[in-house]
């Protein structure tokens, strides 16, 4: 319990350096907000895996859930702007994980998800 803690004041701490740098770097760019009415955009999910499927080298991949298959993703670099960072739980094997997702936005909206 208190190991978890620890990590989670480290993480906390880590996410408002984050936010301050965020606040910072948003107050000095500009940037044109496109207003009226649109579709939101939906967001491209990427997962944080250093892996290999024949013989193909990745950093990330997408998930395609109804064949539970991941489909690597061959660009090794994202260019955006940091939107938020979140912490997030999921249940694996009967504990709960700590989880990050990563909003950037960028030629679409992805989240990147990583574990902690």
């Amino acid at each position: 319990m208190c190991r978890l803690f620890r990590r989670l004041q480290s993480i906390e701490s880590y996410l408002h350096t984050m936010s301050l740098l965020l606040s910072h770097t948003l107050g000095n760019m500009n940037t044109e907000i496109k207003l009226g009415l649109c579709n939101p955009p939906e967001p491209v999910y990427l997962y944080v895996n250093q892996g290999e499927i024949n013989g193909e080298s990745f950093v990330w991949y997408k998930f395609n859930i109804e064949q539970d298959k991941k489909i690597p993703v061959s660009q090794r670099a994202l260019t955006g702007y940091l939107s938020s960072l979140r912490l997030t739980t999921k249940e694996f094997k009967g504990k709960d994980n700590l989880k990050l997702d990563i909003v950037v936005s960028a030629d679409e909206l992805y989240i990147i998800k990583t574990g902690l």
